[in-house]
C-alpha cells in the first residue's frame, strides 16, 4: 500500500527510467518535478526483453542558490572501493560478431576521432583481435558506440 515512483532522468546522451521503491520515494518526493537537476545512485537492472532501468538507492537534488546538496540517502551495504585504473591500463572490448564489413569500417573510422591511450580489442566469432587505434574512452565515445552495438557488446575493463 505504500507509494513508489518511476522517474525518468536524462542527460545530453539519453534517458533512463529509475525505479524508486517506497523508502527512497518518501525521501525524494519533495523535489520530484520536471527539469530538476539530480544525481542518482543505484543498481542497473538489465533484462533482455526490456530497456535497462536503475533501481534507485539514493537521489540527490542540487540547489541553485548556493550549489549546496540535499541528500536522500538509503541505507545500503558498504561498497568496496577498487583501485581506479588509468586510461592506459583499461581495455575497451567490442563484440562485433554479426556486424557487416561496412558497419565495422565505419566503427573503426569513428574510433579515430577519439584518439587516446586505451587499447581497443574486437571479439568476432570467438576470436580476439587488437585494434591498432587507441582511444579516449569517455562518455561521448560510449554514446557513439551505442549507435553501432548493443550495450552488452561494449565493455570497458
Amino acid at each position: 500500500g505504500s507509494f513508489m515512483a518511476f522517474v525518468t532522468v536524462e542527460d545530453m546522451f539519453g534517458s533512463i527510467e529509475c525505479v524508486c521503491f517506497p523508502k527512497v520515494y518518501d525521501k525524494i518526493r519533495s523535489f520530484l518535478e520536471a527539469d530538476r537537476v539530480v544525481r542518482v545512485t543505484g543498481k542497473i537492472s538489465i533484462d533482455a526483453d526490456k530497456a535497462p532501468v536503475i533501481i534507485c538507492e539514493k537521489m540527490v537534488e542540487f540547489s541553485e542558490e548556493d550549489n549546496a546538496v540535499s541528500t536522500a540517502p538509503v541505507q545500503s551495504a558498504p561498497v568496496q572501493r577498487t583501485e581506479q585504473k588509468s586510461e592506459k591500463d583499461k581495455k575497451l572490448w567490442l563484440n562485433v560478431t554479426g556486424m557487416d564489413d561496412a558497419d565495422l569500417e565505419e566503427l573503426i573510422e569513428t574510433l579515430t576521432y577519439y584518439e587516446g591511450e586505451t587499447p581497443v580489442y574486437f571479439v568476432k566469432d570467438g576470436k580476439k583481435m587488437l585494434c591498432s587505434q587507441r582511444v579516449q574512452a569517455g562518455r561521448a565515445l560510449m554514446a557513439e558506440l551505442a549507435g553501432f552495438l548493443n550495450g552488452d557488446c561494449i565493455k570497458l575493463l
